[in-house]
């Protein structure tokens, strides 16, 4: 069994604020087209969303798929760490972090298959719960983003979807020279933002993880 993190939405709507400020006069179907097309595109380049799950290892059972339940896309596993059968196990998880003495998982132990999405893990007998953690990227045709993009990345994303926008060719909104400095500002922060992410530094905000259950 997969137990993901909870985690927060927010609906496209939500994004268009400032898009419409700059773009009063084309349609909401644009912008989200647009949102969708750079989120998806940050997610790829920063690995800036994050999944965590924990996999109750069932014996007999080598496949488990990882498929967020908001339907976010696996780019790539970052950390797999495994407890024996003897760790004590909680059926309703209040961390999602690996708990002390936690092993990492080599390849003979656990692999990932991206074109089944799934996690192939051979514990033989000692079963024991895997800890995962991964990036993902929205699906191409979500109706909500993950939170962090309103939270944490909304100038970046904003700013790509701006450059985006002034770049198609031939509209009366096309401005290529604003469009492509836009762009090379909006790589810029992409990189800022994936540091943040990997270092776990927050903008605007403050997380709050509580501890190993004792």
């Amino acid at each position: 069994m997969v137990v993901y993190e909870p985690f927060k939405t927010k609906p496209l709507s939500e994004f268009h604020a400032e898009l419409a400020f700059e773009f009063p006069n084309l349609p909401d179907q644009l912008f989200d087209y647009y949102l969708i097309k750079v989120a998806r595109d940050m997610a790829r380049r920063g690995n800036i969303i994050r999944r965590r799950a924990i996999i109750h290892t069932q014996h007999g059972v080598t496949r488990y798929r990882l498929v967020s339940p908001d339907e976010c896309e696996p780019l790539n596993i970052l950390s797999l760490k495994r407890t024996t059968c003897c760790a004590p196990r909680l059926d309703i998880p209040r961390t999602f972090v690996a708990p002390d003495g936690a092993i990492p998982c080599t390849r003979s132990i656990a692999w990932y298959d991206e074109h089944e999405q799934a996690l192939n893990v051979e514990l033989g007998c000692n079963g024991g719960d895997i800890y995962v953690e991964m990036s993902v990227t929205p699906s191409s045709s979500p109706c909500d983003l993950p939170e962090e993009y309103y939270e944490k990345f909304l100038p970046t994303l904003t700013m790509g979807a701006k450059a985006a926008i002034m770049l198609i060719p031939g509209r009366p909104w096309t401005n290529a020279q604003l469009g492509a400095g836009l762009q090379n500002e909006y790589l810029k922060a992409v990189g800022s933002d994936a540091v943040d992410t990997m270092t776990h530094r927050m903008r605007g905000g403050i997380k709050m993880r509580f501890g190993r259950v004792l």
